[in-house]
């Protein structure tokens, strides 16, 4: 009866092995001159729609390939470890039927991160983040689509160019020329201003008070007809003497 018992348990055992299925990736390992490499492969043939935009990879005979639009070997899926002989990490990522998937580092031979970038069935998309010798951050962006933002605005901001500004704009945008005149003619005029206010700051205050009084233009006597007919008699009474 055990025994009847115990191959049944083998004959469910295989069946539900054979209906689920087995972890079809499997762990393997290489090296190159400089790196070795930890990665899991896909046994199993998918059927795997491929694309001309992206790269794949994939592993044959003991060497990690990688080719646009296409494989030809057993496809990289799960964890993907790189290492220096040294045994510091190089890089660290995760593929998926071939592409890279989600969050990459890298780092340099001393330990220190070289980026982190996010990636999304093989195409750049999401936070980045650079890093120099000294492992600070030296600069940080977002890829959307394989394009990162800052390129995606400079194109809008071409595409805007090209196409022109609206006539209202047009209308009523001043010409360049006049603009630079006007500008001009600002600052010559604030110059003065400053070189003038200089100038009297230095100057010391009781001269300054004295020079306005010297500045002030003297009022000429207006003359009345009987002083100005009086002088004409005084001359002609002086011009008589003679």
């Amino acid at each position: 009866m055990k025994q009847v018992l115990t191959i049944a348990v083998l004959i469910l055992t295989m069946s539900a092995t054979n209906c689920f299925g087995q972890d079809r990736s499997e762990l393997r390992h290489c090296r190159s001159k400089e790196y070795k490499y930890d990665f899991y492969v896909q046994l199993e043939d998918k059927n795997v729609h491929y694309k001309d935009t992206v790269f794949y990879t994939w592993f044959r005979a003991q060497k990690i390939h990688t080719t646009q639009g296409n494989s030809d070997g057993y496809l990289l899926n799960g964890p993907y470890k790189k290492y220096y002989h040294s045994g510091q990490l190089a890089e660290q990522g995760g593929y998926k039927n071939g592409l890279k998937n989600g969050e990459w580092k890298s780092w340099r031979a001393e330990g220190t991160l070289i980026s982190i970038h996010n990636y999304s069935n093989g195409v750049l998309d999401g936070d980045y983040f650079l890093y120099n010798e000294e492992g600070k951050r030296t600069k940080s962006g977002r890829y959307k689509k394989g394009l990162d933002k800052e390129v995606l605005q400079q194109e809008k901001q071409r595409s805007k160019e090209e196409k022109g500004e609206p006539f209202w704009k047009k209308l009523f945008k001043k010409h360049p020329k006049e603009e630079e005149s006007k500008d001009k003619e600002s600052k010559r005029k604030r110059k003065e201003e400053k070189e003038s206010s200089d100038q009297e700051s230095k100057t010391p205050f009781f001269q300054r008070l004295f020079k306005k009084k010297d500045e002030q233009p003297k009022k000429e006597k207006v003359k009345t007809p009987k002083e100005s007919k009086k002088k004409e008699e005084e001359l002609t009474q002086k011009k008589e003497k003679k």
